[in-house]
């Protein structure tokens, strides 16, 4: 397998606008953070969120997946292809009302949520596609390695006994 099968994760444009909504209503949950709220929706949550959609990138190659994203501190996390557990794409009536859906990605120890991507049931049968070939590379060359230490075992056992 190559490097060079990279595939840049595109995601739509009305990312900005859930996630306005959804911080926003999380906010709204405290009786103590209503004064945040108004600021979040008179402007400063625009602008974050605005810049989050700018920011965040992911892209997957033949054995990783790369994320980064952040306005005020970038998160960068590399997910091996080989430590995915599972691929679930969500889909609600909040996530339908901006015509998106999320995608989250399930590790033993981790999860990203990918929310607003474009094609997402392509992304995920060709993420579990790569995550296929590349755990056939991984299995092949172990048991080719494998195989290799018997015959040298036996070869070595062939020399002792003809001794």
């Amino acid at each position: 397998m190559s490097e060079n099968n990279i595939r840049e994760l595109e995601f739509t444009n009305t990312l900005p606008k859930y996630m306005l909504f959804k911080f926003g209503f999380d906010i709204c949950q405290s009786i103590f953070l209503l004064p945040l709220a108004i600021i979040w929706f008179m402007g400063f949550g625009q602008f974050v969120c605005k810049k989050y959609a700018e920011n965040i990138k992911c892209r997957l190659t033949d054995n990783c997946l790369y994320w980064k994203a952040g306005v005020f501190f970038r998160e960068e996390k590399i997910i091996p292809l080989d430590k995915i557990q599972d691929v679930i794409i969500i889909n609600g009536p909040v996530l339908d009302y901006f015509g998106i859906n999320a995608v989250k990605i399930k590790t033993d120890s981790d999860n990203i949520t990918l929310y607003s991507l474009n094609q997402a049931e392509l992304f995920r049968d060709d993420l579990i596609r790569r995550q296929r070939e590349y755990m056939m590379s991984i299995n092949s060359s172990k048991q080719v390695e494998i195989l290799n230490n018997i015959l040298n075992a036996v070869t070595d056992l062939v020399t002792i006994i003809d001794k």
